[in-house]
């Protein structure tokens, strides 16, 4: 096992000086054999510093990582183990120095342009440095030449360059240090461009295509879309040519949010009028196996894929379908702007509910005897903002079963939890009926 060869560029993969924040690609080329024969796919983990940071399952040949995320300035210990078919091991370490060298940018992405674009940047490192503007992926002009260190730049690029339409740009900078070029990190933007008088849609997305996914990982794919002389647009997103969902949507960005549990290589479009933006997306296998609940599940309700711009008779229904049966779910009171369908802080979708906002579910989880076989519920929920720790956040229809805000009290028949403001909490309870006297034992993650 050893550092690959890049076959498109016949270098190394395995940068010695990395800049912070750049693209820190990495790739290693193992093979295993026993009696002469390949012993097929392994199992590699990848550490950063002694923290295991991505652990893979991959056939042999040459493997790629991605370390952007975890290089820090200073010396930075990398080592990678792999474990094949026959738990044999090998392990490959060496060190990566990231270096602090920085390019940030205040340029408006979100707004359509019409006439010359001033792109303004700001290049940090005290060190000679060649700037490059990548322009619909070529190079426009000469690399800018920068002398000094955190000071704001300008770049002309003139309206004549650009078409009705989206323009994907690209903004980077390189330096030597000790022989060796590195690069700085990358600013990416897809600009809206309109000539005056022409009615096309566009469609802008700073996705990256084509790109690498986990399997069962949810991502984002932030995109805008402009209609000239309309408010809104209509929107069909497509996953491997099969319409996943239509939107009406405003000219600020948007986030569609997607995973894949199925291997392989997969497309997805978004489609406007007659205008379509494609991206390649091939899916790795996930180490993890990830199967959802289904012996005896009664009811199962998730937050991924939904969106406030779903038509509003979509919006507001938060249905579970079977084979046999429907279990309605409605929401009411919702204004669609602070609360609904939202993304919270990490990027993730969520029901928000909050002032008058309600969710009811059209289902009775003690209308069967469960004496003999118990009965498990399991919420992920959160509070932020919490003014009255006595107000209910799940309750049945008769008010006699209830999650509030506020600390879990002793008492048979009583299931409170006070949650953590703005942590997810994954409540699992357990009810286990004791026939002979008739009392209930909740077990909340793990504790009774």
């Amino acid at each position: 096992m050893g550092i690959a060869i890049d076959p498109e560029t016949g270098k190394q993969l395995w940068p010695y000086n990395v800049s912070v924040g750049s693209k820190c690609e990495i790739g290693i080329n193992w093979t295993s054999t026993r009696d002469e024969e390949p012993t097929g796919r392994g199992t590699l983990y990848v550490y950063v510093a002694g923290k295991l940071v991505e652990t893979r399952s991959a056939a042999q040949g040459i493997v790629k990582f991605d370390l952007t995320d975890y290089i820090i300035s200073g010396s930075n210990k990398i080592e990678i183990k792999v474990v094949d078919a026959y738990s044999s091991t090998k392990n490959f370490i060496d060190i990566i120095n990231g270096i602090t060298l920085k390019l940030a940018s205040n340029f408006e992405d979100d707004i359509s342009y019409t006439n010359d674009i001033t792109f303004t940047y700001i290049p940090t490192g005290s060190i000679s440095k060649k700037v490059y503007f990548i322009l619909d992926g070529k190079q426009y002009g000469e690399p800018d030449i920068v002398e000094t260190t955190a000071e704001q730049c300008t770049k002309l690029f003139p309206g004549a360059l650009f078409t009705h339409g989206s323009h994907t740009l690209k903004v980077y900078f390189t330096c030597e240090i000790d022989g060796e070029e590195v690069r700085s990190n990358e600013l990416y933007y897809d600009i809206i461009y309109y000539k005056a008088g022409n009615l096309t849609p566009i469609i802008a997305s700073t996705f990256i295509s084509p790109a690498e996914k986990e399997q069962y990982v949810a991502f984002n794919i932030k995109y805008r879309v402009y209609t000239p002389e309309a408010v809104l647009s209509t929107v069909d997103l497509y996953v491997d040519s099969v319409k996943n969902k239509t939107l009406t949507v405003d000219t600020t960005y948007q986030i569609w949010e997607i995973r894949f549990d199925v291997i392989g290589n997969h497309t997805l479009e978004i489609r406007t009028g007659s205008v379509s933006k494609l991206f390649q997306v091939h899916v790795f296998e996930s180490t993890i196996h990830v199967e959802p609940v289904e012996q005896a599940l009664a009811l199962a309700l998730s937050s991924y894929g939904r969106s406030n711009a779903e038509p509003l008779d979509i919006r507001k229904a938060w249905d579970y379908k079977t084979a046999t049966k429907t279990i309605k779910g409605e929401l009411s009171g919702f204004n669609w702007a602070a609360n609904g369908w939202v993304l919270d802080d990490s990027g993730n979708t969520v029901l928000r509910v909050s002032g008058d906002a309600r969710v009811s579910i059209d289902y009775k989880p003690f209308e069967n005897d469960f004496t003999t076989t118990g009965k498990t519920f399991e919420f992920e929920i959160a509070t932020t903002d919490v003014k009255n720790y006595e107000a209910r956040i799940i309750e049945c229809l008769d008010g006699s079963d209830t999650i509030t805000a506020n600390q879990t009290y002793a008492g048979e028949d009583t299931r409170t939890k006070r949650f953590i403001v703005d942590s997810i909490e994954n409540e699992k309870f357990i009810n286990e009926v004791k026939q002979e006297k008739g009392t209930y034992t909740f077990i909340f993650n793990g504790t009774v």
